[in-house]
């Protein structure tokens, strides 16, 4: 009961802030499903296109840029679709089921062409899900508790790719290097993904300030989008213009006296921390503001890629991957916090879906771009925070009100 009303509604908005609901949690649980299955997959894909299907590293370049560029694009789409029929899950359904389906397909692939279908369809399932289940995330955190629902969410994201590789390692130990019954094997991990997402995952129905409202043209839709948004848009689009593939970043460690056969291990290395820092950072940021762990995130990648262009040795390249970690841990669930928090309530979708598109535009130019030196990726970064400071000033960012957290976006 509050002391000063009598009213138990404080209370009750208390208690709801302290905990994550359930669509939450479980959303976390099917990423961390996911995760598993798809991480068991990318170390191993590279490795059995060059030598049991005998293709060259420029296919395998062809397969992975067309598979970002598809899923680069449709994220884009899928997150206004999902604004306007009011209904996210069928999207997120869709996308982790087409993925779940492709993935023990591998096992039966021959040629280029049925690989590059099969990844084509891996990266259509992220496109068609990612924008969408944010927007479900967001809809679902506690009130005041955005940054630690997405934390939470990126950290059992960031634990499926610690678990993949392992199993990996240790089904290839058992089964002697057999590559297709690996991929075979990853329909495990998928069935799961989509047992818990019908299972245990509410749509939570259409969202209210939807309801009864004409479809907008998107220019339109684009023009109620508050200044500091497209700000912070191309603040994160500079910075991510600034990153190296993660491929030049384990050639790096390797250059600076990393042993191949430790590689993987360096990789799950920057992925627990990853997993480890994200739920705190998110909470915290829910404290503090999404500016400190933000700037502060993006300060550690400079200082890391600064790190990794001046410094030589194994102990220093393991400490940096490390700290990597760090950044992925501050930025991932502040970012998207700090964007659902400057759109409209109606646009959350769509403004997810824009905000996942600039990141793999970035990816794009990361795959088919030069590569980016450690230094300049060090510049853009402070770029980047040079531009998204102003409309990171304050904990309050513009956008939505602590009434739409609690009706529709950010309630339980």
């Amino acid at each position: 009961m509050d002391p000063v009303t009598g009213s138990t509604e404080p209370v009750q908005a208390l208690k709801r802030s302290r905990g994550l609901s359930r669509n939450v949690i479980a959303l976390g649980f099917v990423s961390l499903l996911n995760d598993i299955a798809g991480d068991m997959v990318s170390p191993i894909l590279p490795v059995f296109i060059t030598t049991t299907l005998g293709l060259s590293a420029v296919s395998l370049g062809l397969i992975e840029g067309a598979a970002d560029s598809a899923s680069a694009f449709l994220k884009l789409y899928t997150g206004r679709l999902s604004d306007r029929i009011g209904h996210r899950k069928f999207l997120v359904i869709i996308g982790y089921g087409v993925a779940a389906v492709a993935r023990p397909f591998l096992a039966l692939t021959i040629s280029l062409e049925q690989v590059l279908g099969l990844r084509v369809l891996d990266r259509i399932g992220k496109g068609a899900r990612t924008s969408p289940r944010d927007a479900m995330l967001a809809a679902a955190a506690p009130v005041g508790g955005l940054g630690r629902a997405f934390g939470f969410h990126r950290a059992m994201d960031n634990l499926g790719a610690v678990g993949g590789p392992l199993l990996a390692f240790a089904f290839l130990k058992l089964l002697s290097g057999n590559y297709r019954l690996l991929f075979a094997l990853t329909a495990i991990p998928g069935v799961l993904t989509i047992a818990v997402l019908l299972g245990a995952v509410s749509d939570g129905g259409p969202a209210p300030s939807r309801k009864g409202e004409p479809a907008s043209p998107w220019l339109a839709d684009l023009r109620e989008l508050p200044r500091p948004l497209w700000v912070m848009l191309l603040a994160i689009f500079v910075f991510t213009l600034g990153n190296s593939s993660d491929a030049f970043l384990l050639l790096r460690a390797e250059n600076m006296g990393i042993a191949p056969v430790y590689l993987p291990l360096l990789w799950m290395a920057l992925n627990l921390s990853r997993a480890l820092s994200s739920y705190p950072a998110g909470a915290w940021s829910d404290r503090v503001g999404r500016r400190r762990l933000i700037i502060s995130g993006w300060l550690i990648y400079a200082a890391v890629y600064a790190g990794f262009a001046i410094l030589s040795g194994g102990t220093s390249a393991v400490a940096l991957f490390v700290i990597y970690g760090l950044y992925f841990g501050f930025c991932e669930g502040a970012e998207r916090a700090a964007i659902v928090e400057m759109c409209p309530p109606r646009q959350v979708g769509g403004v997810l879906g824009l905000y996942h598109f600039v990141i793999g535009l970035g990816a794009l130019w990361e795959s088919f771009g030069p590569k980016v030196a450690f230094g300049f990726g060090a510049a853009l970064a402070l770029i980047a925070v040079a531009i998204a400071y102003p409309v990171l000033a304050s904990r309050r960012l513009p956008g939505i009100t602590e009434q739409d957290l609690t009706g529709g976006v950010g309630g339980t």
